[in-house]
């Protein structure tokens, strides 16, 4: 997969350099040294995360740091231990010695003409080897060898008419190396990979842009995972490339400054990322990365969670993958549900960011959850999962339900009622605080006292939602547990705002409950309610201008409470 490099930390912010030098691994952690900027070298640590790229404790010290320039060039290498044997080489004569032993073997003179034979390395448990014949011209060759430490097994693999044959790395069960040829006027570099048979020696891309500077070359052979990364000049400055052995598969992953050179460099594997710096024309040499691993899956521990209001919901989040010694981020908000905020719970935690600390696999967080003292259905808070940094979302369990059940205190709403005598209107509420609302402060409303009892929608024998509208042009209110009735009024009369359910009643007649009667007065349109069989009676006998329209569901009298 063709995965963009991206920038880990401007160490060093603005264009100038941080510079990041001597990227050693220990302990699986990348330590690397960087200025940031107040003319003071440190050593900073990295997990490839913004967050977790900070300043090293002081216990990590400048000398455990590897400076590449102090390295061995595995160009010169010309020792090697292969499974208990020693192979080395006084200039064109290949030797070997046991270790157990220590004795000298010839295992094969070769010529001595001008030879060189060095970049040792070992792939299938077999020496390979470089052969170089001549000096730094057209004329010189490099020979690709292998040997199992005899002399009828040292045998050549491929010839190459170039100036070196460097960079061996071993990917996939192919041995990639770079090829480096000079015609005595210009540089060129090629990509190539073998299998150790010569049919199986093959070019992979050719960099052929004949430049006068040997800084087209290859360089920085790295592998990480089932991929090779190295930088390379296709002619367009030194960018940072990619191979999965193919041709089609080569490709230049991003030229980080598309205004000039990145130059790319120290590339280095650190569990199963590369790391390297680079400038962008832009932040300066700084650290960049790119992740080749697949990060750790973030869900919730369970899909529902069930939890009484007036407590806490604990929420709980695992994580699970591979690579979990860095810090993943996640966040966590409410996207639905019939729970209100405030009102039953506190919404001032979302979005709710999660941090995963190296090697958690587990995080919990906690949500208050209100005692509203009302007798109401469960409600549910409908949470999902958003992934920040170094982390992606299950399929499933990416969202949870808080199911909010009733705690058991509650008893069914009243409903209490009120007269407007301006406007000749009675208005209904079941909701106290709205009922100590309109008593305190609204002097044209008359308090009338309770009406009747609403019914438990927990326990109730299949309760109705009775649903609320206001009337803006009377200032009086219609309930209705119809809900034909309720759609009609929402999508036909604009004067009516819907105010949802207040509370439940009965359809039908159950056994305790009595009617509450609805009554229409056309003149000022509004309507009234009433439990009372008198006082239904007296309006029919009494009041022509209000048309009664019938029972508009049951509920229990106020003796029942």
């Amino acid at each position: 997969m063709n995965k963009q490099p991206i920038l880990i930390k401007d160490i060093n912010p603005g264009t100038n350099n941080s510079s990041p030098e001597k990227l050693t691994v220990i302990n699986d952690t990348l330590y690397f040294t960087a200025n940031d900027g107040n003319n003071n070298r440190k050593i900073w640590k990295s997990d490839g995360t913004l967050g977790g790229t900070v300043l090293a404790p002081n216990d990590i010290k400048n000398d455990d740091l590897v400076n590449p320039a102090d390295l061995p060039d595995p160009y010169f290498k010309t020792d090697i231990n292969i499974n208990g044997t020693r192979y080395f080489t006084d200039g064109y004569e290949l030797r070997k010695s046991e270790i157990s032993s220590n004795k000298d073997v010839l295992i094969k003179e070769l010529d001595d003409f001008l030879t060189n034979i060095h970049s040792f390395t070992e792939y299938k448990d077999t020496l390979y080897f470089v052969l170089e014949f001549g000096e730094q011209s057209s004329a010189q060759s490099s020979q690709l060898w292998k040997s199992d430490g005899t002399s009828k097994g040292t045998v050549l693999v491929e010839e190459f008419y170039s100036y070196s044959v460097t960079g061996f790395t071993e990917v996939d069960d192919s041995l990639f190396f770079n090829v480096e040829i000079y015609d005595g006027e210009s540089f060129t570099s090629e990509l190539w990979k073998s299998d150790g048979t010569t049919e199986g020696t093959v070019i992979i891309k050719s960099f052929d842009i004949s430049s006068s500077s040997d800084d087209v070359y290859i360089h920085d052979l790295t592998k990480v995972g089932n991929a090779l990364y190295f930088t390379a000049d296709d002619g367009n400055g030194r960018g940072l490339w990619q191979s999965d052995g193919t041709s089609e598969g080569t490709m230049l992953l991003e030229h980080i400054n598309p205004n000039g050179n990145s130059d790319p460099n120290n590339l280095i594997e650190v569990n199963g990322n590369l790391y390297f710096t680079a400038d962008d024309g832009v932040n300066g040499v700084e650290l960049w990365s790119v992740s080749t691993t697949t990060p750790p899956t973030i869900a919730f521990e369970t899909a529902k969670f069930d939890v009484e209001e007036g407590k806490e919901a604990t929420i709980t989040l695992t994580r699970n993958g591979e690579y979990i010694n860095t810090v993943s981020l996640v966040n966590i908000d409410v996207e639905g549900g019939t729970a209100t905020i405030d009102d039953d719970f506190n919404n001032n935690i979302f979005p709710q960011t999660v941090s995963f600390a190296a090697n958690e696999v587990e995080k919990s967080f906690t949500l208050s959850l209100v005692d509203d003292t009302k007798l109401e259905q469960t409600e549910t808070i409908e949470l999902t999962i958003t992934a920040e940094d170094n982390a992606v979302v299950a399929n499933d369990n990416f969202k949870a339900t808080v199911n909010i059940s009733d705690n058991g205190n509650d008893t069914p709403p009243i409903v209490y009622r009120f007269f407007n005598p301006t406007a000749g209107a009675h208005f209904y509420t079941a909701d106290k605080v709205e009922r100590d609302y309109v008593r305190d402060n609204l002097d044209n409303y008359d308090y009338e006292g309770e009406s009747y009892v609403t019914v438990d929608p927990v326990s109730g024998s299949s309760p109705e939602e009775v649903y609320r509208f206001f009337n803006s042009t009377t200032g009086v209110h219609l309930y209705t547990t119809d809900e034909n009735e309720r759609d009609y009024i929402i999508n036909n009369l604009d004067n009516f705002a819907y105010e949802n359910i207040k509370f439940h009643a009965y359809e039908t007649e159950i056994a305790g409950t009595v009617p509450i009667y609805r009554f229409y007065e056309p003149t000022i349109g509004v309507h009234f309610y009433t439990p009372n069989e008198d006082e239904k009676t007296y309006v029919e006998n009494n009041l022509s201008n209000y048309t009664y329209e019938g029972i508009a569901y049951y509920a229990f009298p106020i003796s029942d409470v």
